[in-house]
């Protein structure tokens, strides 16, 4: 009887950590919306990590790539501007902070732009 207590025991707890792995990485691979604030203006942006492509706002998807877990870089154009844009999460991913370069291709004029972002739904 003892013995197959235990054996019961280690079915249910093989099954619980075979759900919650499952799950964990299910997660992981979904797509993460983040609502970000800064001096002027405010936008939404998503990071899709299984086709690894950002989408701000409406507009097209674009190729990033990372240095590590936490940063996550990709860069547009529009007019006579380059935009090269760092995002580094937080540790749990719920955060994080966006700078912006705004490179101006005619007067070689950098400009700065910083962004508090969080996790939306």
């Amino acid at each position: 009887m003892n013995k197959l207590l235990i054996n019961n025991f280690f079915l249910i707890l093989s099954f619980v950590v075979f759900i919650f792995v499952g799950s964990i990485s299910y997660l992981y691979a979904q797509t993460s919306k983040y609502f970000c604030v800064g001096e002027s203006n405010h936008f939404y942006f998503s990071i899709n990590e299984e086709s690894q492509k950002i989408t701000i706002g409406n507009k097209k998807s674009q190729k990033y790539w990372t240095g590590n877990p936490d940063l996550t870089f990709w860069h547009t154009a529009s007019g006579y501007s380059v935009h090269e844009y760092t995002f580094d999460k937080s540790y749990n991913k719920l955060s994080g902070k966006l700078e912006i370069k705004s490179h101006n291709l005619i007067t070689s004029a950098d400009k700065w732009h910083y962004y508090k972002c969080s996790i939306s739904e």
